[in-house]
């Protein structure tokens, strides 16, 4: 049996992640990571050591799957009709997206959907739309085919942290909890009931010190067991202050929980305590179309 390569590539700032895993046969086996940053200014700077080969697994990576930072993205919430069928409800979505951006440009984006279980309005759905300019898709796809790379999930970070999670964490499967996600600019927190993805916010924040009230304010009406973190900035006492709440269960969330490991000790020792960091990358290699 031939053995497989694939990589998952995810960034925020000016920091990125790769992950390369070899998928030909369960269960999947981590054989490279690294942490990177850079004061590149091209957009799509988080490729680079792939494309470079300069590591000698990347040479036998075939597939390579992308989690996308918020600020590359366009997030909105919006109702929308339960009964339409596929071509009124992609209507629908395009003239929602047109409130937020202009009308000429809305064309311009390529959009994925999530139908929340949150109910906000009987006889609708409430559903999160995330979109991305059809220019920048095409760069990472076209760079990608350029190396001889076949392109493989291209999604919301977010939604590859939620894949990781409800994948290498069972209790994410049965509990109602949070999954939250720490960045320098904003916290992303996703409510999952049974594994299902309840709600989802994203709040911008300028300190740390912001975390736990707009952790808080967004549980405020909903009843959370255990909160899943993930991220880049989550210091002790960020992770102390969280705890705080009485019968609020705080983890992390560990990317390689279910995976055997061919790396080396002495580098995984490097990112120990860290692997959430690794939540997006990890995940958008498991995101299956």
């Amino acid at each position: 049996m031939f053995k497989k390569y694939e990589a998952g590539v995810s960034f925020s700032d000016n920091t990125g992640q790769i992950v390369v895993l070899r998928t030909d046969r369960k269960p999947w086996r981590l054989c490279h990571l690294a942490e990177f940053r850079t004061k590149a200014v091209s957009p799509i700077w988080f490729l680079q050591p792939l494309l470079e080969r300069d590591v000698k697994i990347y040479r036998k990576v075939k597939k390579v799957s992308i989690a996308i930072d918020y600020e590359k993205l366009f997030h909105c919430t919006v109702p929308v009709d339960s009964t339409l069928d596929s071509i009124a409800r992609k209507e629908q979505i395009e003239w929602e997206l047109s409130q937020f951006i202009p009308q000429e440009s809305v064309r311009e984006y390529v959009s994925d959907t999530h139908v929340l279980a949150k109910q906000s309005v009987e006889g609708t759905e409430d559903t999160l739309i995330v979109a991305a300019t059809r220019e920048f898709i095409k760069q990472l796809e076209g760079e990608l085919h350029k190396y001889k790379f076949k392109t493989g999930i291209i999604d919301s970070s977010f939604f590859a942290a939620q894949t990781a999670a409800v994948l290498s964490h069972s209790e994410v499967q049965s509990q109602q909890l949070a999954i939250v996600g720490v960045f320098p600019r904003r916290v992303d927190v996703g409510i999952l009931f049974g594994g299902t993805l309840y709600d989802y916010r994203a709040i911008g924040i300028t300190s740390p010190r912001e975390v736990p009230p707009v952790v808080d304010s967004a549980l405020e009406q909903t009843p959370i067991e255990s909160l899943c973190l993930y991220g880049m900035n989550i210091g002790s006492q960020l992770v102390d202050k969280l705890r705080e709440t009485p019968g609020r269960k705080v983890f992390f969330l560990d990317p390689f929980k279910t995976l055997e490991s061919d790396i080396d000790e002495q580098l995984m020792q490097q990112f120990r305590g860290r692997e959430h960091v690794f939540a997006p990358a990890v995940g958008i290699v498991m995101m299956r179309p």
